[in-house]
């Protein structure tokens, strides 16, 4: 807590009142801006250097309560400050920086009311002071009275917008009450006071993602990995960002820094494998796909995601190999199940090419043997939360592709 501190004017008043010789002043005659001022009368003078006197003693038993080595010596202390503190508000109830420490003290001692009954004092006599004022908002935040604690920052931001620490208190306080979006202007503004604390621009960028303001969190999150480049997580999340907006190509950019920062990392290159494949780069895609699966040889997502990329690109060999591999994983995955479905219908349009050029009975059986691989991969895969509705439409499909019997019948069986 800040208070204005009367350390060196007390010593200096002390040593004056002890007695050594003041400087000689002017001759007013010599010097007319130059006045003696007023004469105290000898109470006056005899309370002030009480104040002093008190105040400086109860200074340096509060600091002594900071660095007791023990809970009796603590306490011994405590009591001293106090009852100093409360001797310089005897002869002085205006007296705000006795107020303020002795607030402090009693915050250090966690008697919770007496330090708030400080506070409350001070703000009686100084509405807008901003010790008092942030003393108040953190003893009602520790007691749960969160809104009129907002309202207290909210007050000392309204006085003085550049006050920093109100802000930083503020956010934190609508963090904690999950605020997100609130806490985030609040944290934006103490950032913009130091804009080379790369954590708080991660924290800024990260409460956004966490309200999925997605493109909101670009700026900080780039201002991060600018002040950090080497910070694989703010790399990170700076490339969940960008896909989420759909700037793919920003999002394989930042992908690409993140394997030179870390080449053993599956998820970087899967990642980088799925925007490649959303950018119709299949080439690509399944290169770093195969990669990830190099890495991670359980990823089953990953196996999944390069065999399609193989099917799209007619790579069917390709694509088979990568789905046995995972089935050998796991022969449940229906996500590796429909991958072998799209494999044998592709199989069988290519058959399918062939019998109508021919019209070849041999070439229809194989179409339709594909066919019904490929139904009942999807029909396995049907059940599943993830690829259930797409396998279930690729049965539909690939019944009405299936050669009916009476086609069958007119085909050349001697070919």
């Amino acid at each position: 807590m800040i208070a204005r501190s009367s350390l060196p004017l007390t010593i200096a008043g002390l040593i004056l009142f002890a007695g050594c010789t003041q400087p000689q002043a002017a001759d007013p005659a010599q010097d007319p801006a130059q006045s003696p001022p007023p004469a105290k009368s000898a109470a006056l003078a005899a309370d002030e250097r009480q104040i002093l006197i008190a105040y400086s003693t109860a200074y340096e038993y509060a600091k002594a309560v900071k660095t007791a080595a023990n809970p009796e010596a603590k306490m011994s202390a405590f009591v001293r400050a106090e009852s100093n503190y409360r001797k310089v508000l005897d002869l002085d109830p205006n007296h705000i920086d006795a107020r303020l420490r002795l607030g402090g003290l009693y915050w250090e001692m966690e008697q919770f009311d007496e330090a708030e009954a400080e506070y409350d004092a001070v703000l009686a006599l100084e509405p807008e002071n901003k010790s008092a004022l942030d003393g108040k908002a953190q003893l009602l935040t520790r007691g749960g009275g969160y809104e009129e604690a907002i309202e207290l920052y909210r007050k000392q931001i309204d006085d003085d917008p550049n006050n920093i620490e109100a802000r930083r208190r503020l956010a934190q306080l609508l963090e904690n009450e999950e605020e997100l979006l609130d806490a985030a202007q609040e944290y934006e503004a103490v950032f913009a006071s130091d804009p080379t604390d790369a954590s708080m621009a991660f924290k800024i960028g990260m409460l956004y993602q966490r309200e999925e303001e997605w493109e909101r969190s670009i700026p900080t999150l780039t201002a991060a990995v600018d002040l950090t480049p080497n910070d694989f997580e703010f790399n990170e999340r700076l490339a969940i960002a960008y896909r989420r907006t759909d700037d793919l190509p920003m999002a394989v950019q930042v992908y690409d820094r993140l394997i030179v920062l870390d080449g053993t990392n599956a998820m970087a290159h899967s990642r980088k494998g799925q925007c490649l494949m959303a950018l119709g780069d299949l080439k690509g895609a399944a290169g770093s796909l195969e990669e990830c699966v190099r890495l991670d040889p359980e990823n089953l997502g990953a196996m999944h995601r390069c065999s399609i990329a193989y099917v799209k690109m007619g790579n069917l060999e390709a694509a088979e190999k990568m789905v046995r591999r995972g089935l050998a994983v796991d022969g449940n995955d229906a996500q590796l199940h429909a991958s072998y479905g799209e494999i044998h219908e592709s199989h069988g349009d290519r058959a399918m090419t062939k019998y109508n050029e021919s019209k070849c009975r041999r070439q229809a059986d194989a179409v339709n043997r594909h066919y019904r691989k490929a139904l009942a991969e999807y029909r396995q895969a049907a059940a599943d939360a993830q690829v259930g509705a797409f396998a279930s439409g690729k049965v539909e499909v690939v019944n009405a592709k299936m050669i009916a019997e009476e086609d069958l019948f007119f085909a050349n069986p001697d070919c």
